[in-house]
């Protein structure tokens, strides 16, 4: 199979179940999009050291084995899809990241090892999420005819990138659009005396209302026929993304945010997004 893939959908797949419901999105995301697929097999670094008696050649025929596997499954699922493979020698993540850099998107499984959902995000999902130079989506499990809006997490300026990237989503999906803006202003440890009076919580309100409107504008503008509506919502920002996710077909998220988003990647509300959301998710770097 041809190896070019600029602007292709590359789909990173191991054999594991992850990985296949990874395909499975990558493909119906090429098909709606009208873009190539680019399926990528690496060996893992410390898991693909040949096994006693077993030389490289033979590992070599078991990874053209399962990138041939995927090829007819997406043949499968969307005929006449343009596919291209490759088997990489380098690690897993470093493959797909080195991949990042000409790619429309990168899509990889979830592999946890825990017993509870979103327990372990796999490490090859984390290094990718992380350093990827293109959209990374996370699947977690078989869902790509699953219907339902496009949520995206949005927190003023910051949030361009994951809007347009959701607008984008949502057209090509023909779904309406949510996005969220999620706030919260009670009193935290150590700044007990600190309570917010109705007129500063009414100003954060109308000042979050006209930020996240300046964010969406240009995106409704070049996308007319995509449903939009915002909400501003009293909560945490990881718990009310997981909540709405179980009625998304996709959430997005910027890679890094500020405000209810600070730290997103690095800290608490990355984690819990990523962890345990109940759909696809897609972290966009600005």
């Amino acid at each position: 199979m041809p190896s070019h893939h600029e602007l292709a959908v590359v789909v990173g797949v191991d054999g594991s179940p992850q990985g296949r419901a990874a395909l499975e999105w990558a493909v119906d995301d090429a098909r709606q999009r009208g873009l190539g697929l680019h399926i990528l097999h690496a060996r893992s670094t410390g898991a693909w050291w040949p096994p006693a008696g077993v030389i490289p050649d033979e590992l070599s025929d078991a990874g053209g084995k399962l990138l041939r596997d995927h090829v007819r499954r997406a043949q499968e699922l969307a005929p006449g899809l343009p596919v291209s493979t490759e088997y990489a020698g380098s690690g897993a993540a470093e493959a797909l990241v080195r991949s990042s850099d000409r790619a429309d998107t990168v899509v990889v499984g979830a592999r946890g090892l825990g017993q509870l959902r979103g327990a372990v995000l796999g490490s090859v999902s984390a290094q990718v999420t992380t350093h990827a130079r293109c959209p990374v989506v996370v699947v977690r499990e078989p869902s790509v005819h699953r219907r339902g809006t496009v949520l995206v997490g949005v927190d003023g300026a910051a949030s361009g990138a994951a809007a347009e990237y959701a607008f984008l989503q949502a057209a090509a999906r023909l779904a309406p659009l949510t996005a969220v803006y999620a706030w919260w202003l009670d009193p935290v440890g150590g700044l007990e005396g600190f309570v917010p009076t109705e007129e500063v919580r009414a100003s954060f309100l109308r000042e979050a209302d006209d930020a996240v409107s300046a964010v969406l504008a240009p995106w409704r503008e070049k996308y007319p026929d995509v449903p939009v509506r915002h909400e501003i919502v009293r909560a945490v920002p990881a718990e009310v993304l997981v909540e709405r996710s179980t009625e998304a077909a996709l959430l997005v998220v910027g890679s890094r945010g500020r405000g209810g988003f600070s730290g997103l990647l690095l800290g608490s509300v990355s984690r819990r997004v990523l962890h345990q959301a109940h759909c696809p998710v897609t972290v966009v770097h600005s």
